[in-house]
């Protein structure tokens, strides 16, 4: 009995969703043939298209062999000896509008007398990286560096001196 119930109401939604008048029906029909009146325009625009591209083919693009699609550069970060003469450490971040943003950096790490002399790897070229050299001094505010990509050099390096 319940699963009755349950047929008729579907079928009653369904019966009460369809239908409609005769001026409903000739919207319809006026829709179809505005529609079939603009099909050939944009397949002829596509011919046209088809014709004036024709010469491009696979065949015809040449890569040079040393391109392997990948955009990681390499950055060596030298921090000259004796910069800090007390136990610190250096934050190598991307900047974002004057601001180090800490959550994105390339490297961390615990910086002595002796320097630094590090590659870290960047996903893209166009990266800005800040620098900052906390000492472990409360009263001591952190050293700023900035570096940007110069595209002018083969090796990228980030000097800190």
């Amino acid at each position: 009995m319940k699963s009755l119930t349950i047929s008729i109401i579907m079928l009653s939604t369904l019966s009460a969703c369809g239908g409609g008048s005769e001026q409903g029906q000739s919207q319809v029909q006026n829709t179809q043939i505005s529609n079939e009146a603009t099909a050939p325009s944009s397949a002829a625009q596509d011919d046209n298209n088809s014709e004036n591209h024709s010469s491009i083919s696979l065949a015809n693009l040449s890569i040079a062999p040393n391109f392997n699609l990948e955009t990681n550069v390499q950055v060596n970060i030298q921090v000259a000896s004796n910069l800090v003469m007390q136990r610190a450490y250096i934050n190598v971040c991307k900047a974002t509008a004057q601001e180090i943003s800490y959550s994105d950096c390339y490297y961390q790490g615990p910086l002595t007398q002796d320097g630094l002399n590090t590659m870290i790897e960047l996903p893209y070229q166009n990266i800005e990286l800040t620098a900052a050299i906390w000492v472990y001094d409360p009263l001591t505010s952190p050293q700023i560096y900035q570096w940007q990509f110069d595209t002018n050099t083969a090796s990228q390096v980030f000097t800190i001196k």
